[in-house]
Formats: C-alpha cells, sequence, structure tokens
C-alpha cells in the first residue's frame, strides 16, 4: 500500500515505482490531472485496471508490464487523447486495445 501522502499529491508529474515489490491492486488515483507519466511495472499488481486511471486527463505514458492484472482492458483506454505510450504486457488482461 502507498502511503496516504504520496497518494494525497496534486501536483506530481511523474511517478516511476517500477521493482518495488509493491502487491495489492493498482491504487485509485482521483485528482492527479497533472500526472504524465505512470510507472507501475515489474511488482506484484493485481486486480484489474481501476477506472479512476481513465481519468487522469493528462496522463501521456502508462506502464503495468509484468504484474498479475487481470480482467478485460477497459475500453475507456482508447479514449484518452493525451496517452502517447503504454504497455500492458505479460500480465493477464484479456480483449483489445481500442
Amino acid at each position: 500500500e502507498l502511503p496516504d501522502s504520496l497518494m494525497s499529491s496534486r501536483v506530481m508529474r511523474e511517478l516511476y515505482l517500477t521493482k518495488n515489490q509493491l502487491n495489492g491492486t493498482i491504487p485509485t488515483f482521483k485528482d492527479f490531472n497533472g500526472l504524465h507519466k505512470l510507472y507501475l511495472n515489474f511488482n506484484y499488481l493485481t486486480g484489474s485496471i481501476p477506472k479512476s486511471i481513465m481519468t487522469l486527463s493528462g496522463l501521456t505514458e502508462f506502464n503495468i508490464a509484468n504484474n498479475n492484472v487481470d480482467g478485460t482492458i477497459p475500453p475507456e483506454i482508447g479514449k484518452m487523447t493525451s496517452l502517447e505510450k503504454i504497455n500492458m504486457n505479460h500480465n493477464f488482461l484479456t480483449g483489445s486495445i481500442p
């Protein structure tokens, strides 16, 4: 679990948590519209991609590769106009990238 102080930051632009042995579900990121890069790859995250990811209007890079994330790829990802790079490989996701 990530500390509350980190999850309450509204001015963070980049968050790199690669190879931190994080487990549990992907955290809910609310009101992080300034976040441009989110890297959660090479951890032990489970569950599905939370809907809150799709509300990050400024997100340009999203990486959850090499986790244990499952479920269907949310179709809303295809509507994220600022998203330039996405890496979700080596998970248990179904469906296609819209």
